[in-house]
């Protein structure tokens, strides 16, 4: 008799093991925690991939034995992109600034099913990054008595095209508290400046707006502001000084 007890109870704990190693067999991998944070902001200058997490149990995410697509594309366009990623994470490459874009994620774990993720969107917003010199200024005569002068360099980096809008403070250069006539240009050079613009009286700059003067660029692109007087019109001993205010304007 205290045998036959002792092999029933052997038999019903196996049976209480087996279905609990079935259970969290069963048990899927859930994608979680994407980042930029669903219905969030993308900036492709700090952020370039999209990344995500699983929810599941930590013995099949530790074996590393999930593989991962990715679905993408403005609101109503995604479509598959990547296959079978090890990592969870994927670049996008480019996107569009100021534009709304889903995507999905989809878990392959062993000869499970696959599990299809929620629908999440970010916004891509426009990035641009912006360098100013004006250190290393230097004059360059262009004919007798005349001279430009380099006012600063301006470097700017963006994931769209940005134009230049000169303030409202811009005027003539001041010398020992007299204005002197100044006339400004800009451009990749001076020589491509005065090819392209030509010399601009500082009295018309303001407010005025010159678009795609920085394309899209990663890198970015360099500008040279001059500004040119004529050296009988100001006293050459006393320092120059002028308000430059300049707006970068998306275009």
């Amino acid at each position: 008799m205290r045998r036959l007890v002792w092999l029933l109870w052997t038999f019903s704990c196996c049976v209480i093991i087996g279905a609990t190693v079935g259970a969290s067999a069963s048990v899927p991998l859930l994608p979680a925690n994407p980042m930029p944070a669903d219905h969030g902001t993308l900036n492709p200058i700090e952020q370039s991939k999209l990344t995500w997490g699983v929810i599941g149990p930590e013995s099949i995410i530790s074996a590393g034995t999930a593989r991962y697509d990715v679905l993408l594309g403005k609101t109503g366009q995604m479509m598959l992109v990547a296959q079978n990623l090890l990592q969870p994470s994927f670049e996008p490459g480019e996107l569009e600034p100021e534009t709304e874009y889903q995507w999905q994620v989809i878990v392959h774990t062993g000869n499970e099913p696959p599990v299809v993720g929620p629908v999440w969107t970010f916004t891509c917003i426009q990035w641009i990054w912006v360098e100013i010199e004006s250190q290393n200024l230097w004059l360059r005569c262009i004919k007798p008595g005349r001279y430009a002068a380099m006012a600063s360099v301006i470097k700017v980096a963006s994931n769209d095209c940005v134009g230049l809008t000169f303030g409202p403070g811009i005027g003539d250069l001041i010398a020992g508290g007299d204005a002197v006539p100044t006339w400004y240009t800009f451009g990749e050079s001076l020589d491509q400046a005065l090819a392209v613009r030509g010399w601009i009286r500082a009295a018309d700059l303001p407010d005025q707006s010159f678009p795609d003067v920085f394309p899209k660029c990663e890198t970015g692109t360099r500008i040279e502001l001059w500004v040119m007087f004529e050296t009988d019109q100001c006293n050459s001993l006393g320092p120059f000084s002028a308000d430059l205010e300049i707006t970068l304007t998306k275009c």
